[in-house]
């Protein structure tokens, strides 16, 4: 794996390893899971140990050895390496100055909603509202007593992604309205037509 090819849990990844120390892939996991990851990539038991296995291979982590406690499976620890820590802050310098190109789906599904009927767009785009608000309920912890003991440099990233729901359910719904009130007119015809129909 070279170092632009860690991928956003690995990045997470190694960034716990490196605040946390030595720990097993489901400590990981359970921290991963309590401070919402899982919103932001796939996360699983098995993307995250496939993850931690190639991190090894590139010497970004090393493995600590394997205990045994009771009739549990064997569990290995990880710590991250030096040369683990020098590829997290290369990759963050790297992410963070050069944005790359994401292409989410959503612009190109709302750039094609004129092939519906604005009631259906409409009944649509409410679901979607629905979703986002339960999303958003989600991280309702930032404003909890709890999150504000911790530093906020911690919480940056799920404040940001806070945010983004914030920003696209404003959005939505200023869509929505200018669709229910006749604002944006699903009768126009399409200038390319009427371009080519000027032509002909």
């Amino acid at each position: 794996m070279a170092q632009k090819e860690i991928t956003p849990l690995g990045i997470i990844t190694l960034a716990l390893l490196d605040e946390l120390g030595e720990s097993h892939p489901y400590e990981i996991y359970q921290v991963l899971l309590k401070r919402n990851s899982d919103r932001v990539v796939k996360l699983s038991t098995g993307t995250l140990y496939h993850t931690i296995n190639r991190l090894e291979k590139c010497g970004f982590v090393r493995a600590l050895g394997t205990e045994r406690s009771g009739n549990r499976p064997e569990r290995t620890a990880y710590e991250v390496t030096a040369q683990g820590i020098q590829a997290l802050h290369n990759r963050v310098i790297d992410l963070l100055a050069n944005p790359p190109a994401e292409y989410p789906v959503f612009p190109i599904v709302i750039g094609e909603i004129h092939h519906l009927a604005p009631s259906t767009v409409v009944s649509l785009l409410q679901r979607r509202v629905d979703r986002l608000q339960s999303a958003r309920e989600s991280l309702a912890w930032l404003d909890d007593d709890e999150a504000s003991t911790v530093a906020k440099r911690y919480l940056l990233g799920a404040d940001y992604l806070r945010m983004q729901l914030d920003a696209e359910l404003a959005w939505i719904q200023n869509l929505i309205h200018g669709i229910e009130s006749g604002a944006i007119d699903w009768t126009e015809t399409d200038p390319v037509t009427v371009t080519d129909e000027e032509n002909s």
